[in-house]
């Protein structure tokens, strides 16, 4: 018996500092502050814990651009089986646009679009709410000119976010049709509209467009750093941005050692 508890020690010292690595390099690939790393060296098996707990777990669990939300451990097939089942079951807008939001999350953008295309009818028409998740699905697909229809009919009284919702989708109808220098000044108007780090990445991007590069390098490591210093919450709500700002970053680099 003691031998087999010295066989197992044995193992468990090089096991745990694997895992220890891998969280580091985790902690260092996902944008999560420095200071996790000290936590999971120090920390050892607790301080593994402590950041699967808090950080990898809750990372796992798939949100919806709307309200639906599904554990991290269902299959995916699972979760859209029920969506499916629950539109069938109640054919309403808001099963629609759940449904829609979560085919687009898991890359299925055509889908998602031709889910949504009878949403803006009826008393929904003018809904600028509706119509900002429609026409967010006509424009991930190409259908600009669709998409800008539909903005035009919003009604925003008495909705001042429907309305700065439909003026950044204006702004990325901009961007599609290659107008960078509009989309650049539309985008820096709503930077301060509470809207995350989507219009400040879409502004590197017109900067890059525009042949700025230096100025689009600026913003994209500063969206990278805020990441690393924000909130639990922040980076959760903006980790698509951080990693296409990453990922940006890392195709001018390229381009530029050419």
């Amino acid at each position: 018996m003691p031998n087999e508890f010295e066989g197992a020690l044995y193992f468990a010292g090089p096991f745990s500092l694997l895992i220890q690595i891998a969280l580091c390099i985790h902690v260092y690939r996902t944008g999560r502050p420095y200071w996790w790393i000290w936590i999971i060296l120090v920390g050892s098996f607790a301080g593994c814990l402590l950041y699967t707990v808090l950080e990898v777990l809750p990372d796992l669990r798939r949100t919806s651009t709307r309200t639906t939300k599904a554990p991290w451990y269902m299959p995916r097939s699972m979760v859209l089986r029920r969506a499916r089942e629950l539109l069938e079951d109640s054919d309403t807008v808001e099963n629609r646009l759940n449904l829609a939001s979560l085919l687009y999350d898991y890359g299925s953008k055509e889908a998602a679009e031709q889910t949504v295309a009878e949403c803006v009818s009826g008393p929904f028409k003018d809904d600028a709410d509706v119509i900002a998740e429609v026409a967010r699905h006509k424009i991930a697909v190409g259908k600009l000119a669709e998409a800008e229809a539909l903005i035009s009919q919003a009604n925003t009284t008495n909705n001042k976010f429907a309305r700065i919702r439909l003026d950044l989708l204006s702004a990325r109808i901009l961007f599609a049709q290659n107008r960078f220098k509009e989309a650049k000044n539309a985008f820096s108007l709503l930077q301060t509209a509470h809207l995350g780090e989507e219009p400040r990445y879409h502004v590197a991007l017109c900067h890059w467009h525009l042949m700025e590069t230096d100025a689009a390098l600026k913003v994209l490591n500063d969206i990278t750093k805020s990441f690393r210093k924000g909130t639990a919450l922040w980076r959760r709500s903006e980790k698509v941005w951080y990693k296409a700002a990453r990922q940006t970053l890392e195709e001018i680099n390229r381009t530029r050692r050419k």
